[in-house]
Order: C-alpha cells, then sequence, then structure tokens
C-alpha cells in the first residue's frame, strides 16, 4: 500500500491511465437510483456524466475538414459505439427497455440485449442489457477538456420490477486510443476515417453500484382529507 504521498501521487497517475474516463448514471436529483413505475408511466430522466481523469484532452470524434468529418457508419451497435452501458439482467424493464432514448440530437442510441450465441461469444450472461451511444454529428468536433465533465440525458429508463427495491451494477465500456505525443489528445474510436490515429487502442470498462428503487403506486390517492368542523384555523 502507498505510504508516502509520492507513492500516492504514482499509484493514482496509473490508476488514471489505466481509468483515463469515469462515469456516473444518475436520476434527476442527482442520486445513483433507478425507478420502478407503473406500466401507464414513460419511464424517468437519467443523465450519464462522464468524467475525464487525465490532463489530456479527450476527443470523442475529432473534425479534420472544415467542410465536415463524418463516420464511415452512423449506425450504433455492439462494434460501433462511443459508450456502452451494460446493465445486468433484469434491471432495466425487459418490456420497455427498447423505447429508451437519448436526449440529444447529435447522438443515437440502439438498445440491445444479450441473448444466444452472441451472448457466448462474447462472455457476457445472457439477459444482460447494453446501451450503445454513438456520437454522429459530423460538422462539430466534441471533446471532454482535461478533468472536465461531459453529460449526457437518457430519456423513458424504467427498471425492471422481479425482486423489487434492490442493488445492482451498472458498467460504462469504451474504446480509446494511447496518447497521441504529437498532439497531446486522447482519441476515443471510432474516428472520422481521415483522423489519424496512433495504433494500440484499449478497451476499458468501470463499474457503478445502482440501487434499484419501487416507485410504483397511483400519483393522486383515493381520498379526501379535511379538518373536523371546520376548515379554517
Amino acid at each position: 500500500m502507498p505510504t508516502t504521498l509520492l507513492e500516492q501521487n504514482l499509484a493514482l497517475s496509473g490508476f488514471y491511465e489505466e481509468n483515463p474516463l469515469d462515469f456516473k448514471l444518475i436520476d434527476p436529483d442527482g442520486e445513483e437510483l433507478l425507478y420502478i413505475v407503473n406500466n401507464s408511466f414513460p419511464g424517468t430522466t437519467h443523465y450519464l456524466l462522464i468524467e475525464n481523469n487525465t490532463d489530456d484532452e479527450v476527443v470523442i470524434k475529432e473534425l479534420v475538414k472544415e467542410t465536415g468529418s463524418f463516420l464511415a457508419d452512423i449506425r450504433p451497435g455492439k462494434d460501433n459505439y462511443h459508450f456502452e452501458l451494460r446493465f445486468r439482467p433484469g434491471t432495466l424493464s425487459f418490456g420497455h427497455f427498447g423505447w429508451i432514448t437519448v436526449g440529444n440530437a447529435d447522438w443515437r442510441i440502439k438498445p440491445w440485449r444479450w441473448d444466444g450465441q452472441a451472448a457466448i461469444d462474447a462472455g457476457i450472461v445472457p439477459g444482460a442489457i447494453s446501451l450503445f451511444l454513438l456520437y454522429i454529428d459530423g460538422r462539430e468536433r466534441l471533446a471532454i477538456p482535461p478533468l472536465g465533465t461531459f453529460i449526457l440525458p437518457i430519456q423513458n429508463v424504467k427498471a425492471g420490477p422481479d425482486g423489487g427495491s434492490r442493488g445492482s451494477r451498472v458498467e460504462l465500456h469504451y474504446e480509446m486510443a494511447p496518447l497521441d505525443p504529437v498532439t497531446g489528445k486522447r482519441f476515443m474510436l471510432p474516428q472520422p476515417t481521415d483522423q489519424p490515429v496512433p495504433a494500440g487502442a484499449t478497451l476499458h470498462h468501470r463499474q457503478q453500484r445502482l440501487n434499484v428503487l419501487n416507485n410504483q403506486g397511483g400519483r393522486n390517492l383515493p381520498m379526501d382529507a379535511s379538518f373536523v368542523s371546520s376548515n379554517t384555523i
């Protein structure tokens, strides 16, 4: 265990090199909660908070040409994403996860349930659900400044009802090239075809604990209330 301040700083530097990004998935109140809600309710909005742990700019997508720099494929999926949020089986409502959207027109989302041979080949527990997020705007670059943050709204999120209130986990997966010694930037993948990226990209992942809260029930209680004898104080 590091004991001196120098050893602690070196340990943190190594940790951040292995984990250049961190994340949180939070509700509108900043809590790490998912909600079980009534079937008639569309679901809740959550926020994906991405934190840059490094002193370098992290480029989600570079703009190489002023006329625009586009990805070769703008369809998000298990082989084409900037961020993947992966939930344990049963964490999200199976009947509603396909309705999840991203609250930013520059991004696309692909909800995906891992089953069958695809789950086996990837070494993922069948029934896990991934949300693949891809930045598709070809005319604007997107980067996270050193030690900065980036927020993306995720809409219509419903927790699975089985098991009631409970604990669970969500994982963030992404791919990033090594630090570019020429530009001093860290490039995420994918990038436009005309953007050179250092070889040796690495898959990274982080994990966050979530609490699932049962929030079912009517918004209005089926009763009236009043003071006895008079409603005047």
